[in-house]
C-alpha cells in the first residue's frame, strides 16, 4: 500500500514561505543604516527557508507499507525500516485546537529509538527534529468514547489489517 500526501499542503507551505520572505524583507528595507536589522532580516529569510524546506520533506514523502516493513521515499532517496525496528502509536486530537481540524487523529510510525513527546503534534515534531526518519499518517477519526486514551501503542498486525 502506498500513501502520498494531499497536494493541499503545498498551499500552506508556499504561503508560509511568502510570509517569511515578506517579514524578512521588511527588516531589510526599513534598516535606516542599521546593519543589525539587516542581519535580523536575513536570519528570518534563512530560518524561514529551512523551516519550509523541512516542512516540505516531512509532508511530501511517500510511505510504502509492506509485509516486511515500511519504505519512506522522497524523490530518489528512500529508506527501508523493518517492522522489528518500528514503533506504531495511535494519537487522537479530539479535544485539541488546530488549524487543520478535518484530521482528528494520526498513526505515528517511528523507529523505536525515537521517543516523541505526547503533547507535541506529529507534524511539528517531524519538521523540527526528524524530517526524514519520523513519519505519520493523518486520517479522519470516528466518534470515540470520552474515557478512551489519547495516545496508545498499536500492534503491527492490527495496523496492517485496518490499512
Amino acid at each position: 500500500m502506498t500513501i502520498k500526501s494531499d497536494r493541499g499542503n503545498l498551499l500552506y507551505i508556499a504561503f508560509s514561505y511568502l510570509v517569511f520572505l515578506f517579514v524578512g524583507g521588511l527588516f531589510v528595507v526599513e534598516n535606516d543604516g542599521l546593519t543589525s536589522v539587516v542581519y535580523m532580516g536575513l536570519c528570518v529569510w534563512i530560518v524561514g527557508s529551512i523551516f519550509c524546506t523541512r516542512w516540505y520533506i516531512a509532508v511530501f514523502r511517500e510511505i510504502i507499507i509492506g509485509p516486511s516493513g515500511i519504505t519512506i521515499s522522497l524523490f530518489h532517496w528512500s529508506q527501508f525500516y523493518s517492522w522489528d525496528l518500528m514503533s506504531i502509536c495511535y494519537e487522537s486530537y479530539q479535544d485539541r485546537l488546530g488549524l487543520r481540524t478535518q484530521y482528528k487523529s494520526a498513526v505515528v510510525l517511528a523507529p523505536s529509538k525515537i521517543k516523541k513527546p505526547k503533547y507535541m503534534p506529529p507534524i511539528m515534531y517531524c519538521i523540527i527534529f526528524h524530517p526524514y526518519s519520523f513519519s505519520f499518517i493523518h486520517f479522519y477519526e470516528e466518534k470515540r468514547s470520552k474515557d478512551a486514551p489519547n495516545v496508545y501503542p498499536v500492534r503491527k498486525q492490527e495496523f496492517i489489517e485496518k490499512m
